[in-house]
Parts: structure tokens; sequence; C-alpha cells
């Protein structure tokens, strides 16, 4: 079964019912420009690949094509307030464009796409892509850096108990050593044809903060 991709990154949002409105405001295209730019290239990569893909296995029809224009949308928690929900469940969904979801947990939060964890580590168009995403989400959110690893290493028990991201980091630090020096460093071919992706990635954008 495959891996997907996941990153983790701080937050600073707050745990009352104004969640629900403050998380679409602080996301739209009008209050978040450069987020709604990234994503829009997100979808023209992924959409350019998905034809490729078919181009090279032509008994696999090309995915249907992404939208970029979708809105964000609260998955609202109701009955419960959003401080009971984050209690009982550990997380509030958040659905945006193009597949990129959003888990808010108490002091951290995660984002994942479409994106197959294997895809984002040996293809550079797409990796810059969801980076870009990761990026603008890093600042609108206060975070000072992400977390790149696939779900199967997620410490998803520990973000719901409301880890914070160095607390994560540390909880994956146990289990797989000192993060990778590079994100393609992680992806390893094994000898019987297979890969592995054991690894994780702590980005703080450098490259990214320089281009703007």
């Amino acid at each position: 079964m495959g891996q997907n991709f996941v990153a983790i990154l701080a937050h600073h949002l707050p745990l009352d019912d104004s969640l629900l409105t403050v998380l679409p405001e602080m996301l739209a295209p009008t209050r978040s420009p450069g987020l709604a730019i990234a994503i829009q290239h997100l979808v023209a990569v992924e959409n350019a690949r998905s034809v490729d893909l078919a181009r090279t296995y032509p008994s696999e029809r090309p995915a249907a094509p992404m939208m970029a224009d979708e809105q964000w949308v609260v998955k609202e928690p109701r009955p419960l307030s959003v401080a009971d929900y984050l209690a009982e469940y550990g997380w509030i969904d958040l659905d945006g464009p193009e597949n990129v979801h959003l888990h808010i947990h108490r002091r951290s939060l995660t984002v994942s796409s479409a994106a197959r964890w294997g895809a984002f580590l040996i293809d550079p168009p797409l990796r810059v892509a969801i980076r870009r995403v990761c990026h603008k989400l890093a600042r609108i959110f206060g975070s000072p850096s992400a977390l790149y690893v696939s779900d199967y290493w997620e410490p998803i028990d520990a973000l719901c108990e409301g880890a914070t991201m160095e607390e994560a980091i540390a909880a994956i630090e146990k289990r797989l050593g000192p993060p990778a020096t590079t994100i393609e460093s992680i992806y390893q071919k094994k000898e019987n044809g297979t890969w592995s992706g054991d690894g994780y990635f702590i980005d703080t954008f450098a490259d990214l903060d320089d281009a703007e």
C-alpha cells in the first residue's frame, strides 16, 4: 500500500469557535494571494503529471483535471464546540483547493494533498510546487519550518494529544533518527526493485524566502 505526503507545521490559532470563521478568512485568495498562486501552480503540475503518466501507461486514463478555484471549507464540529471536538477527536478538518487538506490540532497542523510520498521525493517539479504551498501556509500560520514525512510515520497520536511541532519532531527522531540533509536523499532503491522512503526532512524555506 502506498504512502502519502504529509507536512507538519506549527500554528498559533484560537482554539474556540472563532476558528471556524478565522481559518477561511486567513486562507482566502483576497487575504493570501500568494497561497492562491502557489496552489494554482501545484494544480498545473499535478494535471501535467497525470497526462504524462497516461502517455507512459496507455492503459491508464488520466485523472480528471484538478481545479484551483475551490474554496476553503471547514468541516464544522457541531453539535460540539471546537474545544470539545479537539478534546474528543484531536483535529478539525479543513478542505481546500486541489485536494489540499489541513488537520488543525491543538498546537500543530498537518498539510496533505493528492501527492504520494514517493512522487514528492523523486519528482522535482512536484516537490517544488508542494514546497511553495507549504511555504505560504507556514508564513500564514507563523510556523518557522515544516516537517515532511510519509503518513506511515506521522505521529498522529501525539498530534491529537496536543503535541507541538518540536515534540512531533522528537517523536519521529526516536524512530527514524536525525532528519535527512536533502529531500531526495530519503528515496532509496533496493536490490529487489522496491524502494524505501523511511525518513523525514525539516524545511526552513531559506531558498524560497530568498526568491521573494
